[in-house]
């Protein structure tokens, strides 16, 4: 069980990482947005700092329960709230948008992508 639990310590951290390496990026780039690739990256360090501190008292580790989970979804909750409104407001102004282009553009193709898109930023 202890292989399992360094195992997700690993890919959190790696997320974590490559959240703030875009926000690096957009930061150098002057890309007014990149604070939102911050908010991956503070509120789950957060969650994880404070988690640290319950679980994990120098010598002594304690069990992951049902209460560490808890936290740890809670740490994420503001950022995926924050991504599921910025997704709805994208599709509210894409779809009239796209229904308006005529046969120039294949509307379907472009939600598609942008769908794919923002699912992938979510789930990173």
């Amino acid at each position: 069980m202890k292989g399992t639990w360094s195992l997700e310590a690993l890919y959190f951290e790696v997320s974590k990482l490559s959240w703030s390496f875009f926000c690096l990026a957009g930061t150098l780039l002057r890309v007014q947005s990149s604070f939102l690739c911050m908010l991956w990256v503070l509120f789950p360090t957060l969650g994880r700092m404070l988690l640290d501190r319950m679980y994990e008292d120098g010598l002594r580790r304690r069990d992951k329960d049902f209460r560490w989970l808890a936290i740890h979804l809670v740490s994420l909750f503001v950022p995926l709230l924050l991504n599921i409104t910025m997704i709805y407001a994208t599709f509210i102004m894409f779809i009239p948008i796209m229904g308006r282009s005529g046969s120039a553009i294949n509307p379907d193709l472009l939600i598609g992508c942008l769908t794919v898109a923002m699912t992938l930023a979510t789930i990173r």
